[in-house]
């Protein structure tokens, strides 16, 4: 990966701040981290900076994961989120998935950081490259239709089944 992504990382203490960027770091990733706290500093930044990712803590004073998923859902912006977060159960975890979170990773496991964002994009890419296939064959249609349609001359098809 050669261009250099951003990432809006949630995260209300600069300790864990720090430990995130140093994984990322260590490892060789290339991204630009744009650090937030709460909610305001969410909002402007999802703008300004135009983020490849979001990182985010689950439990957060005032504005938590959570809050910050179904913000980003109900505005239909389209990116990977990824709870990196300090303890979770299950029932938790499966939740954050269904309502929208790409992934999570356990603060204490964070040599799985790596593998779950290059999974979240890697999907997202995916996904990306779907939407942008089906728009191609929609268009292919539209011309063919109208063309079909317009022609100034009989046309007819035949199926040979």
């Amino acid at each position: 990966m050669d261009k250099k992504l951003n990432f809006l990382l949630l995260e209300d203490r600069h300790e864990d701040v720090e430990i995130i960027k140093r994984e990322l770091k260590s490892k060789g990733f290339p991204c630009i981290i744009k650090h937030v706290e709460d909610k305001n500093g969410f909002i402007s930044e999802l703008e300004k900076f135009n983020p490849d990712l979001i990182l985010s803590d689950y439990n957060l004073p005032a504005f938590n994961g959570l809050d910050a998923l179904s913000f980003v859902v109900e505005r239909k912006i389209d990116l990977p989120f990824i709870f990196v977060t300090g303890s979770i159960n299950e029932e938790t975890a499966v939740s954050c998935i269904q309502k929208g979170a790409t992934d999570y990773v356990i603060k204490e496991n964070l040599q799985r950081l790596i593998p779950a964002i290059n999974n979240a994009l890697e999907k997202f890419n995916s996904k990306r490259e779907k939407v942008k296939a089906q728009n191609a064959l929609l268009q292919t249609e539209e011309k063919f239709s109208h063309a079909f349609n317009n022609a100034n001359i009989g046309m007819c098809m035949i199926d040979l089944k």
